[in-house]
This record gives structure tokens, sequence and C-alpha cells, in this order.
């Protein structure tokens, strides 16, 4: 997520910006393995000469209105659909529960619970060049499906709301990621979903993740990724240039979808944890 090199020859020059978020777990080893993923972004970002915000949900005190967690959120995407340009990546990781209640999508967090439809206020007016976003924990299907859209590329550890369980896919991701940052993110992305389930195969566990990912709001292909490996335009989407605006992913042989729709406008206050 460095600049775009296209740019390098002329005056303007890509910027990107990251947000990492980190949600309340339901106990102590969750939230410790969520904070080190956290870390763990917070250095491969850095490396990339990236320095992210990292919000993540306090596990006590008081809620103070004004400065919790959904604030400190929607007040960071707000000011990207303020400042940000056509020039400019944006990188957001969510590392959390997602619930789906009735088609809206909570992350949790404690105080006021975010959701897509705050997410999706947020970034309506977004002009980046980019946005990626990683939904790594259990059930973030409903945010992925919240925020698909043009020049957006979503990637969620979860195709279904009911995948509900602690999810493999989010240490292993940014372990790969880590180590071959240069590397295409459909072929690390398709490794990683490999990996993911030879571990419930190893373990003779129930598989209860599978990767979704969307594309463009073009394209909606859940895991493995096999078929679009044989993509070229896809072998250009690397986390240096995460860019999708040049790639026409209605070519190829992957498999192509109805868009999936946003959620309503909001209504109603959000639930508070």
């Amino acid at each position: 997520m460095v600049c775009n090199l296209e740019l390098f020859s002329g005056v303007a020059r890509a910027e990107s910006h990251a947000l990492i978020v980190v949600g309340i777990a339901g106990e102590e080893a969750q939230g410790s393995a969520w904070k080190q993923e956290a870390k763990d972004w917070e250095t491969l970002l850095i490396s990339r000469k990236i320095r992210p915000r990292v919000i993540a949900s306090p596990e006590g005190g008081k809620v103070v209105a004004g400065e919790t967690t959904r604030d400190l959120v929607k007040a960071h995407l707000d000011s990207w659909a303020k400042n940000l340009t056509a020039q400019d990546d944006a990188v957001l990781v969510m590392i959390g529960y997602t619930v789906t209640r009735q088609g809206h999508s909570q992350f949790q967090v404690r105080g006021p619970r975010l959701t897509g439809v705050d997410m999706v206020e947020s970034l309506k007016n977004l002009k980046a060049r980019a946005l990626t976003v990683f939904v790594t924990g259990p059930g973030g299907v409903g945010l992925g499906t919240a925020l698909a859209g043009k020049n957006r590329a979503i990637i969620s550890a979860t195709s279904d709301e009911t995948e509900i369980n602690l999810t493999r896919f989010g240490p292993y991701w940014i372990q790969m990621l880590a180590a071959a940052p240069d590397e295409p993110l459909i072929k690390l992305l398709n490794q990683c979903a490999r990996k993911v389930n030879g571990y419930y195969e190893d373990h003779h566990f129930a598989r209860t993740e599978n990767a979704r990912l969307w594309l463009n709001h073009d394209l909606v292909v859940e895991a493995p990724f096999d078929s679009l490996l044989t993509m070229p335009e896809l072998q250009k989407w690397t986390l240096g240039d995460p860019t999708l605006a040049t790639i026409d992913l209605k070519k190829g042989d992957g498999e192509t979808k109805e868009p999936i729709q946003s959620p309503p406008s909001p209504g109603s206050t959000p639930e508070t944890l």
C-alpha cells in the first residue's frame, strides 16, 4: 500500500491510509489473540511506510458519550470521506465479532454497536482511488455485504451469517501477507483459504468458516479462489497497488454474481453493550 508506481513520474503521488478496529471479545484468550493480530497488522503497515490508526474497544471503564468506539470509528471514516482524494488508497481492518439481526450487521464494541449502516453512511462520499477492507472475525460477511461497491475490495473470513465460531483466517492471512507483501493478493487469499481448510481437515473438525471476496461489486466469490487465478488482471492487484479502477473484472473465468444489496438506511438508535 505504498505509492502507486504509475504516479512516480508525475507530480501527483498516491498516499495510503489505514485504520485498524479491534472489537470486544467474549473471553480473555480471544481478546489477546485479536490484540496480537492488530499488532501484526500495525507492524506490516508501518513496514510499508503506512502508519495506521488503531482503535480498540475498551474492556472496561465508563462509556463516555462522544468518545465511544463507534464515535471514534465514525469520525475517522468521516475524515476519510472529507479529506482523501482520488489519488489516495485506504485500508480498513476489522478484527472482532459481527452479528446480523433483521438484515442489519453490527460489529461488537463496548458501548453503542458499530453497524454496517454507520460505516456505509460515513463512507458514502469517499473519493479514494481504492478502499480495501479486511473483516477477519466471525460473522463478518454482514459488513462485507454492506460495504461492497465501486473501487472497493472486501475480504471476509466468513461467507454466511451463521458462521459465528472463532475464525482461523485472520491470523493465517496476516502471516501470509507479512511474509510476501508484494505478491498478488488473489494468490495469497487462495493460499490462505486452503490453509484454513487444511486446519479443519487435519483436526477432523467441521469447517465453520469459508472466506468470501467482493471485487468492485461486480464479482462475489467464495473460497477457494482457484477460478480467479486465471485472470491476468488480478495479477496487478497487490498491497502496494490495490486499485481496481483499471481492472475489468467481468472478463476472465471468475464467477460473476448479482451485486449484493447494502442494508437500508438507519432508523433506530444503535444497540449498546
